[in-house]
């Protein structure tokens, strides 16, 4: 039986969005199909052309061509992608569905917050340790401490170089507009589903996760979730990624039972 991953990245970023993810499932299929929507592609710095309705059409395009090629199809979503591959899970017939922040809901200050107190805690932690010179202690907090700083460093590059730098109030209305559609179209889910969220996620919400138990939790379907500390809206670009990619990988590879049907 053939196997398609199909994955749909976030909002005014790219397929770059999956390059870890990529090396840990490629073999696992016969084709990695990554998807780039209208105004993302690469160079295009002002996102010209990303519109709601656009976007949408070429995933729901994407989706029947993938089925139409391969026995089975796995959808993975990451923040924006995460909304629209919840909604074609509910309209196509998929094996499985992988959620990393998927932004269904969005905006969290609550995660912001949570971030600042983290790393403050993180270094107050460390400064501990290194006091009753205690290695093990040391080199565990020092592993928290720089993570927390890798994954600030890298959401506060791409805050500046992805929103503040390029006409994001072009664009924005229609992030808004194409996650409203996938709210208000999103039904029941007929596949196995793995939600990845980080505890300090900046942008998606616990809310999120919430959603998409409230809206399509069925007896038709089981849904799997695992909180992550530590972990920003990142993810899968974290520094400490290593566990998340296993944990998606056991996911993918665990017998279906509705494969064989």
């Amino acid at each position: 039986m053939s196997k398609c991953a199909l994955l749909l990245h976030g909002y005014l970023t790219g397929p770059f969005d999956f390059d870890p993810l990529v090396l840990s499932i490629k073999e696992y299929y016969d084709h990695v199909e990554l998807v780039t929507y209208p105004g993302h592609e690469e160079g295009n710095v002002n996102y010209k052309g990303f519109t709601a309705k656009s976007t949408i059409e070429l995933v729901i395009h994407t989706v029947e061509k993938m089925r139409g090629m391969y026995d089975f199809v796995d959808i993975f979503g990451y923040s924006m992608g995460g909304a629209l591959g919840l909604y074609m899970a509910s309209i196509y017939k998929i094996r499985k569905l992988v959620l990393i922040a998927p932004a269904i809901k969005y905006f969290n200050t609550k995660g912001i917050v949570q971030e600042y107190f983290q790393i403050q805690s993180a270094k107050k932690n460390f400064r501990k340790a290194k006091r009753k010179q205690n290695i093990d202690e040391i080199s565990k907090t020092k592993m928290v401490l720089d993570g927390l700083m890798a994954d600030f460093g890298v959401a506060k590059q791409h805050l500046v170089s992805h929103f503040i730098k390029t006409h994001i109030f072009r664009t924005y209305h229609q992030f808004r507009k194409l996650i409203k559609m996938c709210q208000n179209n999103v039904g029941e889910l007929d596949c196995k589903t793995f939600i990845v969220w980080g505890e300090i996620d900046q942008l998606v919400p616990r809310e999120s996760i919430r959603y998409i138990f409230k809206k399509c939790k069925t007896e038709k379907n089981s849904i799997e979730y695992i909180e992550y500390p530590h972990l920003t809206h990142l993810v899968l670009g974290s520094s400490t990624n290593t566990k998340i990619l296993t944990d998606i990988r056991n996911f993918i590879e665990e017998e279906d039972a509705n494969s064989n049907t």
